[in-house]
């Protein structure tokens, strides 16, 4: 996690939402590196883990602790309707609700991951998490491929913002989201990467440029997605689908959360008007081309480097774990 999080801020990326094991771990590695972080505390039923009561206590305890400077935030990680009961997705939402804690889950990423949900109980995932109780308050549903006009239309009802991760849906061959109809709808959708498993490289530059890709694709239409939606799914729309309205834009009030990209690049020419530089930032811009990063004013990577902890080391330290783990 910390040289993921390292990667995530060389890439421009201040803030990240985490959902996976040993969330005190990711807290310290985010605070190794500088890095601003949501976690929710999963909830899952796997061999060796706590009762899912348990897990959602640890959860809730974990939240009441967290720092009050805006860099660590916890909240609750549901897996899925698929692998988490009912009674405990609605028991999730309830804590979540009344601490007023984000609440994070999978929703419709494959075609058939809610094919015996529907054969049980007639509706679709999201009509069934709408009749569990467990929409409302701050809720993110990751991917939502498979979704009609009903399923959107219940997101709209309870304000259910998405976590829009196309690079992943696409390696894992899941699917298109209808990221033109969510928005047209008014939902709020963040731009995500998910995680390595299914996402090689963390880096939100060529994800957006392959969300513009796909929407027009999807749309058949070479206007779907501009340009300047497409950079606003990874800036001020991710910090509203995450509820953080102190991210996500430069202004007085909120914090000072910047990055420095460097134009100085035959990719960023010609200039016409300020309007071209946005759209070479979609259409041409990558990860190589950020050179400083802060975090609420604190410079994490200059000229390229991180200015918190050694990439080198982390490199060899990665290497070495997965060569143990690869011959056990």
């Amino acid at each position: 996690m910390t040289a993921a999080s390292a990667e995530m801020l060389g890439n421009g990326i201040t803030t990240s939402v985490e959902m996976y094991f040993y969330p005190e771990r990711i807290a310290a590695a985010v605070g190794r590196t500088g890095a601003r972080a949501l976690i929710v505390a999963p909830l899952i039923p796997l061999p060796g883990m706590p009762p899912l009561e348990e897990q959602l206590r640890a959860a809730v305890a974990l939240a009441a602790g967290a720092p009050d400077d805006g860099t660590v935030e916890f909240g609750i990680g549901p897996h899925a309707a698929y692998t988490v009961p009912l009674p405990v997705l609605r028991e999730a939402a309830r804590a979540a609700r009344e601490h007023r804690l984000l609440l994070h889950l999978h929703v419709a990423e494959t075609a058939t991951e809610g094919a015996d949900l529907l054969a049980v109980h007639g509706l679709s995932v999201p009509a069934l998490l709408a009749a569990h109780d467990v929409l409302g308050g701050r809720v993110l549903a990751a991917h939502c491929v498979h979704v009609d006009d009903g399923d959107l239309e219940l997101w709209r009802e309870y304000d259910v913002a998405v976590a829009h991760c196309p690079a992943s849906n696409a390696k894992l061959a899941s699917g298109v989201a209808p990221l033109r109809a969510m928005l047209d709808r008014g939902l709020r959708v963040g731009m995500g990467t998910d995680g390595p498993a299914s996402n090689d490289g963390l880096d939100l530059f060529a994800d957006l440029r392959l969300a513009a890709q796909l929407a027009r694709l999807a749309g058949r239409s070479a206007t779907a997605l501009t340009a300047a939606e497409a950079f606003w799914l990874a800036t001020g729309a991710a910090a509203e689908a995450i509820g953080r309205l102190d991210l996500g834009q430069l202004e007085a009030g909120r914090r000072a959360d910047l990055v420095h990209v460097d134009t100085r690049d035959l990719v960023f020419e010609p200039v016409g008007d300020p309007a071209d530089v946005l759209a070479h930032l979609v259409w041409s811009g990558a990860a190589r081309h950020v050179r400083d990063v802060w975090v609420g004013g604190r410079q994490v990577v200059s000229g390229g480097t991180s200015t918190t902890v050694d990439t080198t080391e982390l490199r060899a330290e990665v290497a070495a774990r997965a060569a143990r783990l690869a011959a056990r």
